[in-house]
């Protein structure tokens, strides 16, 4: 079953885009059902109708609660930061909570030397998103059943960016780590952002290349400008890409075939059977978000199928 075809009418790369050492193709995308009924956790927060903490029967580092009092499904994004608690957070995996509904999340610690509260019982908002390679790291775990290894595999890449940043965070905080060692200013992001409307975009030079893919333009703006100081963060200046083919690589996601997974909240979950590991989110069989990490790209040719 192939995720893609079935949802958009067209997929086209845009102009190659070079950013701190990142080369991005933005992906114009036309979804055959974007859903307005879905707003982001930051939007319903700020609304006053959903809030994240942490449960109330016990201590848990891989779990939260999440109220949505709203009339509208909440999205919270996979690898997405949230702050505050006992420990800063970032969202397993992509999740729909239904309106009106509270639900468990799966979510993993980006703050290993914190369990305490600071600054409030409840989580907020947050600017800072996980790093390719954290994500491309627990979509494998989630890819095989073994979500016990994922937390103790993001304390590990937390602390080699650390190192590789020449970062400091007393408490191994992410988001003070990202902060700390900013290549790009937040105004220079959310320039490009803008300059670049889009669905999505094909990123090369932050690890394993990748596809990111959302339903709406203002739901890969709002993903986008928290995950590229991570996506910059992971840079190898030592690495090189014989080529940065854009037609080729979405032919690979569109050639791809996709299962069914489980699901935490109101979402329809899918994976990618292949080697290479994806996860898409529906809701109502429309597509929502969905993510697929490629090999490094080689010279040999393919089949031209892009839409």
């Amino acid at each position: 079953m192939n995720m893609i075809t079935q949802h958009f009418n067209l997929i086209e790369p845009g102009p190659m885009q070079l950013l701190a050492g990142l080369t991005l193709f933005p992906l114009r995308a036309k979804c055959k059902d974007p859903l307005t009924q879905v707003k982001t956790f930051d939007q319903l927060n700020e609304m006053g109708y959903a809030n994240a903490f942490e449960h109330d029967f016990g201590e848990s580092v891989t779990s939260i609660s999440v109220d949505n009092t709203s009339p509208y499904f909440l999205l919270m994004l996979d690898g997405e930061g949230i702050v505050g608690a006992r420990q800063n957070r970032m969202v397993q995996r992509s999740v729909i909570i239904a309106p009106h509904s509270s639900q468990s999340i799966p979510v993993n610690c980006v703050e290993e030397g914190r369990w305490r509260y600071t600054g409030g019982a409840n989580f907020k908002k947050a600017e800072f998103s996980a790093s390719a390679k954290m994500r491309d790291i627990k979509a494998e775990y989630l890819k095989e059943g073994r979500q016990e290894r994922i937390q103790s595999s993001m304390w590990r890449e937390i602390s080699s960016l650390e190192k590789k940043l020449g970062a400091s965070s007393q408490t191994g905080d992410l988001d003070e780590i990202l902060k700390s060692k900013e290549a790009v200013s937040s105004q220079e992001i959310k320039e490009f952002v803008r300059e670049n409307p889009c669905n999505g975009f094909l990123v090369f030079g932050a690890g394993r290349p990748f596809i990111e893919l959302f339903c709406r333009e203002d739901l890969c703006e709002h993903f986008v400008m928290k995950s590229i100081k991570a996506w910059i963060a992971d840079v190898d200046e030592e690495a090189f890409e014989a080529e940065h083919n854009p037609y080729r690589a979405l032919n690979q996601l569109l050639m791809s075939s996709w299962s069914v997974d489980e699901s935490v909240g109101a979402e329809n979950v899918y994976t990618s059977d292949d080697s290479n590991s994806g996860r898409c989110i529906l809701l109502n069989d429309t597509f929502i978000h969905g993510y697929y990490y490629l090999p490094s790209q080689s010279r040999h040719s393919e089949p031209n199928l892009y839409i």
